[in-house]
C-alpha cells in the first residue's frame, strides 16, 4: 500500500513533470476530489491533465457536470510559454454542449493553445444553464475559426468575472469568421468581464482581417454588461471582397451592451471594406446601446468603403447616454469617413444624450453621414470642463432630464465613471426658497454643498431645509434620488426651542433639559459635570462642546473635560522579597528599573540576571516584579606542579574531579604519586607531584677470562636480557653463570636486584682423528633480546590481523536528507521559506487526500490550511510533516 508520504512524492513529480517540466501533450487524468459549491458536486481540477479529462466527460455526453480550479493550470512548460498541441474544447460542437458550471475561483489558465475546432474556446458551446465564471487566461493562443473566443466560442449561457490576459489571435480570411477576446458570438449573458491585452502570433497589437471581431465579443445577440476591453489593437490587410466588422466592445450589436467600456489605448484600420466602432463596428435595427465609453482614440484606414465611429460605425438601432473621451476620431489621410458619434446614422438609428469632448477631439464632427428621413438624434459636443462636472453626470442618468435618474454614473474628479460601491450614483437636489432654486449635485460621496442659510422675513425665522416627508435634511446627509428640498419658516413668537446638556459617558447621560423661546438667553443650572475616573484618566469639566448662544434651533451640548494621564507605583524586588526599587509611572508607560539586581554567589553557584516575574508589561495599576536569574557552576583553578614548574592548569565546576597529567617526570627520580586529592573540587586547588631517588645496579658480563662483553646500569627490580655470546675458536658457547649459578643463554630475562657480573662459559671441542680440532658452532646459539622482540611482534600482529577482521564489519547507517526548505505554522497556514523557485508543492491531510497543490511562485509563500490539525507539505521531492494549532 502506498504511504501518505509516497503518495505526497508521487504528486510532486506529477506535478513537477507535467505541469513545470513539459508542457501538456494531451493527456487526461481524473481529479482526485471533489467539493460542494451551493450544494452542487464540483471536480477539484489541479492540472492540465485533469482539465482535459473533464472536458472529454462532458464532451462524452455528461454535459451537466461541474468543475472548480484548485490552483493555477499551466499547459505550457511554465507560466511564459504555450503548449503546442491543440485543445479539444469542452462542450465542443452542438452534440455535447456544455450546461454546467467551469468555476476558476480566481485561478489563472497559462499557455493553453486553442486551434482547429469549429466552435473554438476553453468551452466551444455554452448552453443556456452553463456558466463559465471567475477564471483568467494568460499566455493562451487562440486561432480563430468559424466562431472564437478565448473563454467560449458560442455562447448561450452566462460568462461572468473572466479576464483575457494576452490570448492571440491568429489571422483568418475565410467567410463568416467570428471572434472575440472573451466570446465569439454571445447569445446569452457576459458580465463583469474584461480584455486586457490582445496580440497576434508575433506579438504585435495587428489582427489579421476577420469578419467579425470584438473586444469582448465577435457578435452580441445578447447582453453584453459591465465590461470593458482596455487592449489597444489593430487591423491589417486589405481584401475588398467582402466587409467586415469590428469594435471595441462588438463587431456587430442586435442585443444590448449596457455599462461597457472600451478603455485606455487606441485603434487602428489598415483594411479595406471595414465597419469600424470605438463600442460596436455595427448597431442593428432593434439593438440597444446605453451608458458607454470610449476612451480609446481610433484611427482610420484608407479605403473608401471604411466607416469610422467613435460609438459605432453604421447605426441602425438605439445609443442612449454614452460619451466619447479621446484625443482622435479620424478617417484614412485625407478622407472624410468618419464620424465624432458614428459615421452612418441611418433612418431607424437613434441617438440621445451621447457626447464627445469637442475640446480635446480635433475635427470632430458628430457624423459623417446621416439619414435625415426618422433618424432621432439628440448629441452635441461638450466642452473639457462641463464634462468634467457632477451636472453632467446626471444629465447622462436621466436623458438630459427626461427620464427617471438611472443613477448607473458617477463622478471622481475627471469624466463621468460608472458608479459602484465606492463612488455614488450623481443626483440633483433642487433647493427651493419659495420660488427661489438653486441646483445643487452630489458627490461620489452622496453629500451636497448647501447654498448659504436664507434671511428670513421680520418675525420669522428659518428652520432649515425639509423634504417632501418633512424631514430636514443636513449638510451630512447622504443623497440617493433627486429631489427637491424647501425652505421652512415659523413665527418667531411662537416657537420654543428644546435644549439639552448631557454628560459625556457611555450613556450620554441626560443633565438637563429646559424649552426656551426663540431668541431668549440659554444657561445651564445643573451640578458640575463629572466624569468616572478610568484605570487611565483622571478627568476635570473644561466646557461645553458649542459656546452657549441664545436659543435658535433645537440643539443638544455636550460636556468636555480635560483629562490627565494616571501614575502608578511600581515594585522591583529580588528573589528573596527585599525591594530593589520603586518607582512611579504613567499608564501606559513601559516601566524599568535603574537599578541592576544581583544576587550574592555561593561556594557553588554564581548568579546573573535573567528578567522578572511576571514579565514586564505596560502600565495599567499598581504592580510588583520579582527578580529572576540564570544560575551557572562556579568554577575553580586546579594547578599541577612539579616542582616549581607548572605542568598543568585546569577550571573545573563545582564538586566536579580535575584530571591528572600523564608522563610526569624528572631526571635521577622515580614518580610515586601526587601529595592530594582532586576528585571533587571546591576551591582554588595545588597539586604536587612526588618522587623518589632512583636506585640502579651495574651488570657486568664477561668472558671465561674476564675480558669484557658488556657493561649496564639497570633499575632497580629492572631485568637485563642475556646478549649473545662471543665466538670461541675451538669452543662451545654453554651459559651464562652468576658465580655457580647458571642463569641462562642469549635472549634470557635476568632480574637485576644487585651490582652482578655475569660469566660467559664455553666448552672445549673434542679434537677429530681425521681432520683435528673440530671447529666451534656458535651460529646454533641463541639470539639476543631481539628475537623476543620478533616473536612478541608476531604476537602483535596476529592480534592485529584479528583487530582488523573484527573492523571488517561494516555497519551501514541510513543518511538522513534534510529538506531543503524550511516551514513555519501560522493561523490556519503553512507558512514556507526557501523553496526552490519552479518546483512544485502539494498539501496533503493524514489521510493521503491533496488539499492543495501548485507551482513555487516565490522562494517564500503561504499555503492555507482548512482546519487545525496534523498535514504533510511536499516541495520538490522533499516531504515535511506538520502540526497546525
Amino acid at each position: 500500500m502506498m504511504t501518505i508520504k509516497n503518495k505526497i512524492l508521487a504528486i510532486l513529480l506529477a506535478m513537477s513533470f507535467n505541469a513545470f517540466a513539459a508542457a501538456w501533450a494531451g493527456s487526461a487524468s481524473e481529479p482526485e476530489n471533489m467539493k460542494k459549491i451551493d450544494g452542487k458536486p464540483f471536480y477539484v481540477v489541479t492540472t492540465a491533465e485533469e482539465l482535459a479529462w473533464f472536458a472529454n466527460q462532458v464532451n462524452s455526453g455528461k454535459t451537466t457536470i461541474n468543475a472548480v480550479l484548485g490552483n493555477d493550470i499551466v499547459f505550457g512548460k511554465n507560466t511564459s510559454s504555450r503548449t503546442t498541441k491543440a485543445w479539444t474544447p469542452i462542450g465542443k460542437d452542438s452534440s455535447s454542449i456544455f450546461n454546467g458550471v467551469l468555476d476558476g475561483a480566481g485561478h489563472t489558465v497559462y499557455g493553453i493553445y486553442l486551434s482547429g475546432n469549429k466552435f473554438n474556446g476553453v468551452v466551444g458551446i455554452l448552453g443556456k444553464d452553463g456558466i463559465v465564471r471567475n477564471l483568467s487566461l494568460r499566455k493562451g493562443d487562440l486561432s480563430v475559426s468559424n466562431y472564437a473566443g478565448a473563454f467560449v466560442g458560442l455562447n448561450v449561457g452566462t460568462v461572468q468575472k473572466c479576464i483575457n490576459g494576452d490570448s492571440l489571435f491568429f489571422g483568418s480570411l475565410s467567410a463568416g469568421v467570428v471572434a472575440g477576446a472573451i466570446v465569439g458570438r454571445n447569445e446569452g449573458v457576459i458580465e463583469f468581464s474584461v480584455s486586457e491585452a490582445i496580440e497576434d502570433s508575433v506579438g504585435n497589437t495587428a489582427i489579421y482581417p476577420l469578419d467579425y471581431f470584438g473586444g469582448i465579443a465577435g457578435v452580441n445577440t445578447g447582453t453584453i454588461r459591465y465590461s470593458k476591453n482596455s487592449a489597444s489593437f489593430s487591423f491589417t490587410r486589405s481584401n475588398s471582397a467582402r466587409k467586415r466588422f469590428f469594435g471595441g466592445v462588438a463587431g456587430v450589436n442586435s442585443g444590448k451592451i449596457e455599462n461597457c467600456e472600451n478603455s485606455t489605448g487606441k485603434m487602428g484600420l489598415w483594411a479595406d471594406s471595414t465597419i469600424f466602432g470605438g463600442i460596436v463596428g455595427q448597431n442593428n435595427s432593434g439593438a440597444v446601446i446605453r451608458n458607454a465609453i470610449n476612451k480609446a482614440s481610433i484611427y482610420g484606414g484608407s479605403g473608401e468603403s471604411n466607416h469610422v465611429g467613435g460609438v459605432v460605425g453604421n447605426n441602425y438601432g438605439s445609443i442612449l447616454n454614452s460619451i466619447v473621451v479621446c484625443d482622435v476620431i479620424q478617417g484614412g489621410t485625407n478622407l472624410n469617413n468618419y464620424g465624432t458619434i458614428a459615421y452612418r446614422n441611418y433612418s431607424s438609428g437613434s441617438v440621445k444624450n451621447t457626447y464627445y469632448d469637442s475640446g480635446r477631439i480635433k475635427n470632430a464632427r458628430e457624423f459623417g453621414y446621416r439619414q435625415s428621413n426618422g433618424a432621432t438624434v439628440d448629441v452635441g459636443g461638450k466642452v473639457t470642463t462641463d464634462m468634467k462636472k457632477d451636472q453632467f453626470a446626471w444629465i447622462l442618468n436621466t436623458t438630459n432630464g427626461t427620464t427617471t435618474n438611472s443613477g448607473v454614473w458617477s463622478r471622481n474628479g475627471e469624466y463621468p465613471i460608472f458608479a459602484d460601491e465606492s463612488n455614488r450614483a450623481i443626483y440633483k437636489i433642487v433647493f427651493n426658497d419659495d420660488g427661489v432654486t438653486s441646483n445643487r449635485y452630489n458627490t461620489n460621496k452622496g453629500t451636497v454643498s448647501f447654498p448659504e442659510d436664507p434671511e428670513p422675513a421680520e418675525g420669522y425665522i428659518f428652520t432649515g431645509w425639509y423634504n417632501s416627508s418633512d424631514i430636514r435634511v443636513k449638510p451630512t446627509t447622504v443623497f440617493s434620488a433627486d429631489q427637491t428640498v424647501n425652505a421652512v419658516y415659523v413665527d418667531a413668537s411662537n416657537v420654543f426651542w428644546t435644549i439639552n446638556f448631557y454628560n459625556t459617558d457611555a450613556k450620554s447621560t441626560l443633565l438637563e433639559t429646559k424649552s426656551y423661546q426663540h431668541g431668549s438667553v440659554v444657561a445651564y443650572n445643573g451640578e458640575t459635570p463629572t466624569k468616572e475616573t478610568t484605570a487611565q484618566y483622571t478627568y476635570s469639566f473644561k466646557g461645553w462642546d458649542a459656546e452657549i448662544t441664545n436659543a435658535v434651533e433645537d440643539f443638544d451640548y455636550h460636556a468636555v473635560y480635560d483629562s490627565t494621564v494616571r501614575s502608578y507605583k511600581i515594585y522591583f524586588n529580588n528573589f528573596d522579597g527585599t525591594l530593589i526599587e520603586n518607582a512611579t509611572f504613567e499608564y501606559g508607560k513601559m516601566p524599568s528599573c535603574s537599578k541592576g539586581p544581583s544576587r550574592e554567589a555561593t561556594a557553588e553557584w554564581k548568579y546573573s540576571h535573567k528578567g522578572w516575574k511576571p514579565a514586564l508589561d505596560y502600565v495599567a495599576g499598581e504592580a510588583t516584579y520579582v527578580a529572576t536569574y540564570d544560575s551557572s557552576k562556579v568554577e575553580y583553578k586546579v594547578t599541577f606542579l612539579n616542582g616549581t614548574t607548572v605542568i598543568d592548569e585546569q577550571m573545573i565546576p563545582y564538586g566536579g574531579a580535575a584530571v591528572a597529567p600523564t608522563n610526569v617526570t624528572r631526571d635521577g627520580y622515580k614518580f610515586v604519586g601526587w601529595n592530594t586529592t582532586f576528585s571533587k573540587i571546591t576551591e582554588n586547588l595545588t597539586v604536587k607531584a612526588l618522587f623518589e631517588e632512583l636506585t640502579t645496579y651495574i651488570v657486568k658480563v664477561v668472558g671465561l677470562n674476564g675480558e669484557k662483553i658488556d657493561s649496564v646500569k639497570v633499575e632497580e627490580n629492572g631485568t637485563y636480557i642475556l646478549p649473545t655470546a662471543p665466538k670461541k675458536e675451538g669452543y662451545t658457547f654453554d651459559a651464562y653463570y652468576n658465580g655457580e649459578k647458571k642463569i641462562g643463554t642469549a635472549g634470557n630475562e635476568v632480574s637485576v636486584t644487585e651490582n652482578i657480573t655475569i660469566t660467559a662459559k664455553y666448552t672445549k671441542n673434542p679434537e677429530s682423528s681425521s681432520s683435528g680440532v673440530l671447529k666451534s658452532s656458535s651460529s646454533s646459539a641463541p639470539k639476543s633480546s631481539s628475537s623476543k622482540q620478533s616473536s612478541s611482534s608476531v604476537r602483535s600482529s596476529s592480534s592485529s590481523v584479528k583487530s582488523s577482521s573484527s573492523s571488517a564489519k561494516t555497519s551501514i547507517a541510513m543518511k538522513n536528507i534534510t529538506p531543503r526548505f524550511n516551514v513555519t505554522v501560522g493561523f490556519h497556514s503553512v507558512q514556507i521559506s526557501g523553496a526552490k523557485v519552479g518546483t512544485s508543492y502539494a498539501l496533503l491531510d493524514m489521510q493521503g487526500r491533496v488539499l492543495r497543490r501548485g507551482r513555487v511562485e516565490s522562494a517564500n509563500f503561504n499555503i492555507a490550511v482548512p482546519n487545525a490539525g496534523q498535514y504533510f507539505v511536499g516541495i520538490d521531492n522533499q516531504i515535511r510533516s506538520v502540526n497546525v494549532k
